[in-house]
């Protein structure tokens, strides 16, 4: 049809090293949430258009910190992304041109987990 929807939801699972284990064996795995929602339309029989919300959230990130000559790793409370991404597609005999937009907010819980 000349409309597409696609609605994705998915958890990803990062675990420490062995050597961020063996620096501070109470680390924890990260996680990460991503939540997003696609709608396209084509146009023309060549030129289509798609628009995309989304939403990733990182739960217990593992940081890296070095004080002089000590250094450690350390699980921050949480971080992520979320915004909007466009682009316009023409695909002709020759290849394709693709003009595109992306609006984004970054945020970060930066307390770190003991």
């Amino acid at each position: 049809g000349i409309f597409h929807t696609k609605l994705l939801y998915s958890i990803a699972f990062r675990a420490p090293t062995i050597y961020n284990l063996e620096v501070n064996p109470g680390i924890k795995p990260e996680t990460v949430d991503v939540a997003e929602f696609e709608l396209g339309f084509t146009i023309a029989k060549k030129i289509q258009w798609n628009a995309n919300i989304y939403y990733m959230k990182v739960k217990n990130p593992i940081a890296y910190f070095q004080n002089g000559i000590v250094e450690n790793y350390y699980n921050f409370s949480q971080s992520g992304t979320y915004g909007i991404e466009t682009d316009l597609k023409y695909k002709g005999n020759f290849g394709f041109i693709t003009l595109s937009y992306s609006f984004l907010f970054f945020f970060e819980d930066v307390r770190l987990m003991f």
